[in-house]
């Protein structure tokens, strides 16, 4: 419920609604993930996870690179600084989340025996590239406080400005491939909002064909065992008629010994296919229920549309388009690694 909210808030490129259902996204899931299946646990937690760095990382946008001289005044220039700072600590938060985001992928991967290299180099990817608009923004935010700590001493600014022209002009360059304007800002959140939107409902369509299966799995299982304790008795029911008939063969005719010997028989052969029918049928039953890998490679493929979308944005060149002959390695925690999540146990 909160996390649609949030993909409407999202769509319509309000933040404060977006955060709004964010946060009570976050409590829902706190006072209903003892009841959530496992799977379910990692889909609710992936998808708050993520949405709440691409907030971050859209709230984080840095504003453009100025010189010392586009500011007319001190009070501008701590104007311009602060909403920078501000920015990095928006990019910090979405870096937190997604980092968190992409060990949780990782370990879902991990359990459920799944290669999906491709898509998971691609949201690394992401996170090495907000790691360098990090550093980008903090170096442009030390420029900007000496520049107002020697505000007033012009001779001090005038020198340490003749050696930093050069990485601001660098600086402004890198940020202006990642720059965004709040019109394309908006297009980003909606176009991500689809692609949440088709994500979440391929994945409820996925889930409740899994459950029919499951259902199905669950109904054979169970019938077959009572096929088969119906079959046992069935079996035992014959061999004590033919064993009967066989002890009382001498206060028995001989037309009535053969009728319970025929029926005790007939009883046996009848049982018996019932108990291997139904032993068919349990069997069955074992084999078609999915589980709980089948369930979480569901939640992987939820994430692999979101990430597909990502990954077409690299270009052919980048080191995460795969060469011929070259294979990515998988990059996985182990279950005791200290930076480990742990969403539930099997």
């Amino acid at each position: 419920k909160y996390l649609e909210m949030a993909r409407e808030a999202l769509a319509l490129g309000e933040m404060v609604k977006w955060e709004k259902a964010l946060k009570m996204a976050d409590k829902a899931f706190e006072s209903e993930k003892a009841r959530m299946s496992f799977s379910e646990r990692n889909n609710q937690k992936l998808w708050i996870t993520l949405f709440w760095s691409k907030y971050h990382q859209f709230r984080g946008n840095l504003p453009p690179v100025k010189k010392a001289s586009d500011f007319e005044s001190i009070k501008a220039l701590k104007a311009h600084t602060d909403k920078v700072e501000k920015s990095i600590e928006h990019l910090k938060k979405g870096m937190r989340y997604l980092r968190s985001y992409n060990l949780m992928y990782m370990q879902v991967a991990q359990r459920s025996n799944v290669q999906n290299q491709i898509y998971l180099q691609a949201s690394l990817s992401l996170e090495r590239d907000l790691q360098g608009t990090i550093r980008q923004g903090k170096i442009y935010a030390a420029f900007l406080r000496f520049v107002r700590t020697n505000w007033n001493d012009k001779k001090a600014l005038k020198k340490k400005l003749g050696t930093q022209e050069k990485t601001l002009t660098v600086l402004k360059k890198k940020q202006q491939k990642t720059q965004m304007d709040q019109e394309t800002i908006r297009k980003e959140q909606k176009k991500l909002a689809v692609v949440v939107k088709k994500a979440q409902t391929d994945y409820a369509a996925v889930q409740a064909n899994l459950q029919r299966q499951a259902s199905t799995a669950t109904a054979l299982t169970w019938g077959g065992v009572i096929g088969m304790v119906l079959g046992g008795a069935g079996i035992g029911v014959g061999v004590y008629l033919i064993a009967d008939a066989d002890a009382r063969k001498d206060t028995m005719t001989v037309v009535d010994r053969q009728r319970q010997t025929d029926a005790g028989l007939y009883t046996i052969i009848g049982s018996a296919a019932v108990f291997v029918l139904a032993a068919a049928a349990t069997l069955t039953g074992v084999v078609i229920n999915p589980g709980k890998i089948a369930k979480d490679k569901a939640v992987l493929g939820a994430q692999n549309k979101y990430l597909d979308v990502e990954r077409n944005k690299l270009k052919p060149t980048s080191s995460l388009w795969p060469r011929k002959g070259q294979r990515f390695v998988e990059k996985m925690l182990p279950p005791t690694h200290q930076q480990t999540i742990t969403l539930g146990t099997w």
